[in-house]
């Protein structure tokens, strides 16, 4: 596992506490992926109903409360495939 994608699966976890209502995956190019659920977040990929991309360093600024989710989607930094409202249900939690 990368040191990265541990330290980011924590910043998560705790942002989201209770984890959500759907089965989100993180892709974050060049470093692998996070997958969030109701069961909370862990290192990896699973059944999504939903897969957000970006690079490391969107992820980051959006981690770390620089740059809104919804910006970096509309600025096409960060990219959604599948159920949108899983992406909205993570990004309000963030």
């Amino acid at each position: 596992m990368s040191e990265f994608l541990d330290k980011a699966a924590g910043l998560l976890s705790d942002r989201l506490t209770n984890g959500i209502e759907y089965r989100v995956q993180i892709e974050i190019e060049d470093r692998g992926s996070i997958f969030v659920d109701g069961t909370g977040v862990r290192v990896g990929s699973g059944d999504a109903d939903c897969v957000i991309s970006a690079s490391s360093d969107i992820f980051k600024l959006i981690i770390n409360g620089g740059l809104d989710p919804l910006n970096a989607m509309m600025s096409g930094d960060l990219s959604v495939r599948g159920d949108l409202s899983a992406a909205a249900s993570l990004a309000r939690k963030l």
